[in-house]
């Protein structure tokens, strides 16, 4: 997946799968605790059922996980309905960003982020401070949606994340 700048990166759960695919369990990737907040005891995996991203897509799209648990993924970019990736990390939220949109999503206050006529992310806070690194860094849960059918990316993430976001924990 093409992003168009380094800031772009940390918009698309993609970026988390190629960072933590620079390891494997074998190596002693471990679940991120978050420092004890509240994503540090999620399965993003848990947030989606399988039949669900099926329905979107009307094709049935392979599951992928990383064992830190931070991030999953159905489809993939060998498949050719398009993908869904659900992740967790902490980065500065991309509230701002030429191009998005605050909206209701969920019950969650979230950032639509359009990349392409194929591509958009969508982002929103536990509101709940990192700590640790960049200064403004929360942790955040994002969904990345490609199509390959015509569909509108935006439409289905906005989909993904209605049914996703209310199994988020609460916003503190």
């Amino acid at each position: 997946m093409a992003v168009a700048d380094a800031a772009g990166c940390v918009l698309l759960a993609g970026c988390t799968a190629t960072v933590a695919g620079q390891g494997t369990a074998d190596q002693g990737i471990k679940h991120l605790n978050f420092n004890g907040m509240p994503l540090g005891k999620l399965d993003a995996c848990s947030l989606l059922a399988d039949d669900f991203v099926t329905k979107q897509f009307g094709a049935s799209l392979p599951k992928t996980t990383m064992s830190s648990k931070h991030y999953c993924e159905w489809g993939g970019s060998v498949h050719d309905a398009g993908d869904v990736n659900l992740s967790f990390a902490a980065y500065k939220p991309s509230a701002g960003r030429p191009g998005t949109t605050q909206e209701n999503l969920g019950g969650r206050t979230s950032t639509v982020i359009p990349l392409d006529a194929t591509l958009c992310g969508i982002e929103t806070s536990l509101g709940e401070d990192w700590g640790p690194g960049e200064s403004g860094s929360k942790q955040m849960a994002a969904i990345d949606v490609t199509t390959t059918d015509g569909k509108d990316p935006c439409a289905v993430a906005r989909t993904v994340a209605t049914a996703a976001w209310p199994k988020l924990p609460a916003v503190s």
